[in-house]
């Protein structure tokens, strides 16, 4: 097995979290290189990992890797990609692919230009529950989809060692901070939007909450609500003519099929391989396809096309947002005038 130099760029919490650790599990990934411009935290994290380079500076690494990883704040994912990706260095991009269309469309010149792979962390994609879905969604077993319902939101105890996600010119907010799973997630299952009215709290800011009311190309009309400040329903059902699927938004669901409303309980966990069914193995198994795309140069990973569709309806959304009105904030207002 081909080993390959790797260099992860960006040490907050999902490098910490994720990709040191499943690096550990790959035995053709070497991990050679980490940089931060957090001295402090690049450097722990190289001592606990025994990763033997480590800088604050990406051009210090260059000359030291064949891939990288860009787990860096959303606004610098196209830059520096673009920096590697013209070298001919392989790319592999966390979500959001970047913060416009422009940048996702930059980025996909650079590879192509220079015959590297560009990849985007879409996890999801690898949860068994989601692919179990797409697996139903394929054999047709719901009929003409009719509608979707998709609800995601919790207070967020998501660790940050940077402002991004508090900044609109860092590409902050729910909409890209979630949203780009669950619009990729849409997209992926159902197809692509023809048209979406949104709505969110920004008052000028960041958004916490948001609402699409969005219709697809196929006719399928759909609902989505994201927050990160409020707990929802955290599923995403979709209606069709011959019944319900509702999936959770763990790997292993929960999933439930209801067919003439009696509603069945879909057990994902069918093998003892319990490890399967973590978030860490849909990293473990993303990592596979980049390393089986770099090796063949027929793609396994998502590509930056792919990446780019949740990146085109989140523009979309940004560009015609609305204020949001919640039940309450009248109440309040009574109150206050009261």
């Amino acid at each position: 097995m081909k080993k390959i130099r790797f260099g992860i760029i960006g040490c907050g919490k999902v490098t910490e979290t994720f990709y040191l650790p499943v690096s550990k599990r790959l035995p053709w990934m070497d991990i050679t290189s980490l940089v931060d411009t957090n001295e402090q935290q690049v450097t722990r994290l190289a001592k606990t990992f025994t990763i033997p380079f480590w800088s604050t500076n990406i051009y210090d690494i260059i000359d030291k890797v064949d891939a990288v990883v860009i787990a860096l704040p959303n606004h610098l994912h196209a830059s520096v990609s673009i920096d590697f990706l013209s070298r001919g260095i392989h790319t592999f991009v966390e979500k959001p692919m970047a913060v416009t269309v422009g940048e996702c469309d930059r980025m996909i010149e650079a590879a192509n230009h220079s015959n590297a792979i560009l990849s985007i962390g879409l996890v999801r994609r690898y949860y068994p529950a989601f692919r179990f879905v797409k697996y139903l969604l394929n054999k047709n077993i719901l009929g003409t989809i009719r509608k979707v319902d998709f609800s995601e939101g919790q207070k967020s105890k998501w660790g940050v060692v940077s402002d991004y996600r508090f900044k609109r010119e860092k590409g902050g907010g729910v909409l890209s901070a979630i949203g780009s799973h669950t619009l990729d997630t849409l997209s992926w299952w159902i197809g692509e939007a023809d048209s979406i009215l949104y709505y969110d709290d920004s008052k000028g800011g960041v958004e916490a909450n948001c609402r699409l009311d969005i219709s697809m190309k196929n006719g399928t009309q759909g609902v989505v609500e994201i927050s990160t400040n409020r707990n929802l329903r955290n599923s995403y059902r979709i209606i069709g003519e011959h019944g319900i699927i509702e999936c959770g938004i763990n790997p292993e669901g929960p999933l439930t099929i209801t067919d003439m409303n009696k509603t069945y309980n879909i057990p994902v966990k069918n093998d003892l391989n319990l490890d399967r069914y973590t978030v860490v193995n849909a990293f473990y198994e993303q990592m596979e396809d980049f390393y089986k795309t770099i090796v063949t140069k027929d793609y396994h990973s998502i590509d930056g096309y792919e990446g780019k569709r949740a990146i085109e309806m989140i523009e979309v959304c940004h560009l015609n947002r609305k204020s949001i009105s919640y039940p309450w904030q009248n109440l309040s207002k009574e109150l206050l005038y009261a």
